[in-house]
């Protein structure tokens, strides 16, 4: 993908105005903004070889000389965007002197954010009351946007400081406001297939055909519009490849065979989808504070700032696969009649699977007690110490790329601490200006030493099943969200992540295929030792107890997925993962589990040397995480999302890292967390 030039142009102005305790400022700003961007990926991505397909017992490295791929992707169409829209605002602000002592902020901001559109109507939106499910902008009865303004975006705030005892020594602090986000371009430009679906067809689907005769579909054979951009499945799990539809190895013509997007009963496509009524997301901030001096050189700030957020973005599948009494999949906008259990289908378009759509359903909330003590420089020392104590909640931490919920007709279930949340935090910053000594070549003088000090408590972590072969909440049928979170017995706290992967216990791979899960056939491993040898000091007699508690959770309507994809247990052996029971949910709740927390250290050493008056220089010696502590990745993540070990159907890394935390952030040595760096610098002032 390639972004730019994406243009931003901003005009603001403002006026003071002095009226006796008042302090009055008056403030507009328009601003124009474009993002462009140009999709890749048209000659084929995600080409996987898993063997057997070549011919019986190939490996994946025979099915890739034959150009026999398991499965793959290619993007077709136009990739090329440009999307543009204005934002308008307007402010008035009073800072009101009621007494010498006490001050009050007063304010009122107003903006509008005009809905994105793209220049040449190349996006797409689903539409249930339209007559095929996919409609086009610029197109009648659509506009030239796919959501409706809002135009009630008021934004008060009121704040005050208070001079307790008149000296200056003494302040109280409190603030509240209400501040609105501004949508950004790419969570609708470039919103991959997060649940595990074949393709994406983002924000543009029109343009693919259907079959006629299935319903929903017009007698053209088009859904509508002139777009064709996404990434339709080439030769997907199953059959067999046969000419033309295997890869082209020849140099002179492309790998994937270029088709159109085809979506059918048999071949559904997944689309990505916009609330028409998408407000614009805001939080509501308030924070109340005393500072302190103790002398002219050491101060105290203590104090409680919380926020909440409403009208988040986030994405949910509206079309999610649910099981009749017979465990067929039915889907919301698939056609099916009333039955027993289920209403009738609320729109007749068999033709499409997942419908992703970006809509309001996320909420946080955060609370904390933030210290800081400050002392400036004296006697060559100079320190910050901050430390937070909070917890964030929310049941949606990222407004794009992140995950659709377990269950999308409760998203108010997802409702946990958020990506983001860290208990604790301690950060100190320090400086020592070491005496000094004239002479000696400046050898002996503008010595200083620094630090930076980091120790944070443990993130959760996101656990899911993400492969298409297990599927558990549809009744293996293949075509839901993977996103299943299995269930738990015992204590997540027994389930902590770090170097190597939480012990997996799985029927023996000596045995034949479908041999039941039992205490005589498994066999417990984890990452220090290869899969198929038992686990130091941990008997596969284990096992059993994921065979009592998986009893708990399946039955003869759902039943139990032990033998297909194993259970995990904790070292101590108190807890066990065990797979959702077929058509089910499992217990799990979202970011159950968490890291083995942060801790580093950076130093550095300055030297200054003066040339005359006006030229001057500074080298300097910075060591980052000098004690060369190691720091494990998240197994999720956290904001980057690297899942290398956040997925239960991957036996050998669910619940390590990975990786340093810069690495899976792809920013490695310069990144936070990585091993010890260290590096020269010369800064030179005239």
């Amino acid at each position: 993908m390639g972004t730019g030039p994406s243009p931003y142009l901003d005009f603001q102005d403002s006026v003071s105005y002095l009226r006796g305790a008042h302090a009055l400022k008056f403030g507009a700003e328009v601003t124009h903004i474009e993002a462009d961007q140009n999709t890749t990926d048209f000659r084929g991505v995600d080409i996987n070889f898993q063997g057997g397909l070549a011919f019986a017992g190939s490996t994946a490295l025979e099915d890739y000389f034959a150009g026999t791929p398991n499965f793959g992707s290619v993007t077709v169409g136009n990739g090329v965007r440009k999307m543009v829209w204005w934002h308008y605002a307007g402010f008035v602000q009073d800072d009101w002197r009621i007494k010498p002592r006490l001050m009050l902020n007063l304010g009122l901001r107003y903006e509008y954010n005009q809905p994105m559109r793209e220049v040449n109507n190349l996006l797409g939106n689903f539409d249930p009351n339209s007559s095929t499910g996919i409609v086009q902008q610029g197109q009648p009865g659509v506009g030239s946007t796919l959501w409706k303004p809002d135009h009630k975006d008021f934004s008060p705030r009121v704040g005050f400081a208070w001079d307790v005892t008149g000296k200056g020594t003494t302040v109280l602090r409190g603030g509240s406001s209400v501040t609105y986000t501004t949508l950004f371009a790419r969570a609708f430009m470039d919103n991959g297939p997060q649940n595990g679906s074949a393709g994406n067809v983002a924000v543009d689907p029109s343009g693919a055909s259907c079959n006629p005769g299935e319903g929903g579909c017009p007698a053209s054979g088009k859904l509508g519009g002139t777009i064709d951009l996404g990434q339709p499945a080439f030769n997907p799990p199953g059959p067999l490849c046969t000419p033309p539809n295997c890869l082209n190895w020849s140099s002179t013509v492309p790998a994937f065979p270029q088709s159109g997007i085809a979506c059918t009963k048999a071949s559904q496509c997944t689309i990505y989808a916009v609330d028409p009524h998408l407000k614009t997301p805001y939080m509501v901030n308030y924070n109340f504070g005393v500072q302190h001096s103790f002398g002219s050189n050491l101060s105290l700030d203590v104090g409680y700032v919380g926020n909440r957020g409403y009208n988040l973005l986030t994405q949910i599948d509206v079309n999610q696969c649910q099981l009749d009494t017979s465990g067929n999949c039915l889907r919301p906008y698939d056609g099916h009649p009333a039955s027993p259990g289920h209403t009738a289908s609320i729109g007749n378009f068999p033709y499409l699977q997942i419908i992703n759509e970006q809509t309001n359903a996320a909420h946080s909330n955060y609370n904390s007690l933030q210290a800081t003590l400050t002392k400036r420089a004296s006697h060559g020392l100079d320190f910050t110490a901050g430390y937070t104590y909070g917890h964030g909640l929310d049941n949606g931490s990222l407004n794009f790329q992140g995950q659709t919920p377990q269950d999308s007709a409760h998203p108010e279930r997802e409702y946990a601490s958020g990506d983001f949340d860290i208990r604790h935090r301690l950060t100190v910053t320090a400086g020592y200006a070491i005496p000094g000594k004239k002479g000696y070549v400046q050898l002996l003088e503008g010595w200083k030493l620094n630090t930076i000090v980091t120790v944070q408590t443990a993130q959760p972590w996101l656990a899911l099943d993400a492969t298409s072969s297990h599927d558990f909440s549809t009744g293996g049928s293949h075509v839901g969200d993977l996103t299943d979170r299995w269930n738990i017995t015992g204590n997540p706290a027994d389930f902590r992540s770090g170097v190597n992967s939480i012990p997996f216990c799985g029927v023996d791979p000596s045995l034949p295929l479908g041999t039941p899960f039992t205490t005589s056939t498994i066999i417990c491993s984890s990452t220090s030792v290869p899969y198929g040898t038992a686990y130091a000091n941990f008997p596969s007699s284990l096992g059993s107890k994921c065979v009592a508690a998986d009893a708990a959770y399946s039955s003869a309507t759902n039943p139990s997925n032990l033998a297909t994809a194993g259970c995990f247990v904790s070292t101590n052996g108190n807890s066990v993962l065990t797979p959702n029971a077929m058509g089910t949910f499992g217990n799990m709740g979202r970011n159950i589990f968490r890291d083995s927390g942060f801790k580093n250290v950076d130093f550095s050493v300055f030297k200054d040397f003066k040339f005359r008056e006006r030229f001057g220089a500074q080298f300097r010696w910075e060591i980052f995480n000098i004690f060369n502590h190691p720091n494990i990745a998240n197994p999720y993540g956290a904001s980057n999302t690297s899942f290398l070990g956040a997925k239960l159907n991957n036996s050998g890394s669910f619940g390590s890292g990975g990786s340093t935390p810069d690495v899976a952030a792809g920013n490695p040595l310069v990144g936070s967390g990585s091993s010890r760096v260290m590096q020269l610098g010369l800064k030179l002032t005239f």
